[in-house]
């Protein structure tokens, strides 16, 4: 038998060493795709995590400042003392460190009573 082959035949078959290599091109594409994807979601995922404990350590940090500023109001209310001389403090609240001051109003006249209070908060994210 005779194999008979028409011109459209001809024209769509491709050296025998060619078979399956746009498959494989296509395939390396996809994966290297795929790849590229799932490294993007983890990098964006990484930095939401470290964005929701910066602003997790930041609201600890306020909440610890307004202790600071409590405590400097209640040793003024409690100490009459306290008007006329300065205070300091160094307080820990969890992993925290606060320092709080009480201090004269430098732009009033000594003993007038009305004190500055300032809280500093120390605190880091790695």
């Amino acid at each position: 038998m005779v194999k008979q082959t028409t011109e459209a035949q001809k024209a769509t078959e491709t050296p025998n060493g060619e078979r399956g290599i746009a498959l494989l091109v296509g395939v390396v594409a996809v994966a290297f795709l795929m790849s590229a994807t799932v490294a993007s979601l983890l990098l964006l995922s990484t930095n939401q995590a470290r964005l929701g404990f910066h602003g997790a350590r930041r609201l600890q940090a306020w909440y610890a400042a307004e202790a600071g500023v409590w405590w400097a109001q209640q040793q003024l209310r409690n100490d009459p003392a306290l008007v006329d001389n300065d205070a300091s403090i160094e307080l820990t609240v969890g992993a925290l460190g606060v320092d709080v001051r009480i201090i004269d109003e430098p732009a009033l006249p000594l003993g007038s009573g009305i004190k500055r209070i300032v809280c500093n908060v120390d605190y880091t994210v790695n």
